[in-house]
C-alpha cells in the first residue's frame, strides 16, 4: 500500500530502506513477487477509488466508467467498499489497469501511479 501512497505522499526512502532497494522499479519488482496478484489488485483498486473520491481529474477516463456504472459523478457519496469491488471487477476484466510508470529525473528516479482505460 505504501508503493501506491508513496508517489502521492514521498515516503519511499524508508520503504526503500527497509527493504534494502535502491531502485524504485526494483523496489516494485519485489513487491509484484512477493505480494499475491488478488491483494495487490485489491490495493490498485483502493487507490483508484480514493483518486476518484479526492481528484477525479486525475483519472477522467474511469470517472466517467465509474458515473456511468453508478448513475452518479459525485464519487463522494459512494461506498468506498462498493465503488473498490466494481474497479477490481473491471481489473479482472481488463478495462482498467493501474501499474507505475518509473521516471528518471534530475534528483533521481521517480515515479507516478497511471490508470489506463481500455474502451469497449
Amino acid at each position: 500500500m505504501l508503493f501506491f501512497w508513496g508517489s502521492a505522499f514521498g515516503g519511499m526512502d524508508t520503504l526503500r530502506w527497509f527493504l534494502g532497494h535502491t531502485d524504485i522499479s526494483h523496489l516494485y519488482h519485489y513487491i509484484t513477487e512477493s505480494i499475491p496478484g488478488d491483494v495487490l489488485r485489491s490495493v490498485k483498486a483502493n487507490f483508484a477509488g480514493h483518486i476518484l473520491k479526492q481528484q477525479p481529474e486525475k483519472a477522467h477516463e474511469l470517472a466517467a466508467i465509474i458515473q456511468h456504472h453508478f448513475g452518479t459523478d459525485n464519487f463522494s457519496v459512494l461506498d468506498s467498499d462498493e465503488l473498490d469491488e466494481y474497479v477490481e471487477e473491471l481489473m479482472i476484466e481488463g478495462r482498467v489497469e493501474i501499474e507505475p510508470e518509473f521516471l528518471e529525473t534530475v534528483e533521481g528516479n521517480s515515479y507516478r501511479i497511471l490508470i489506463k482505460v481500455t474502451p469497449l
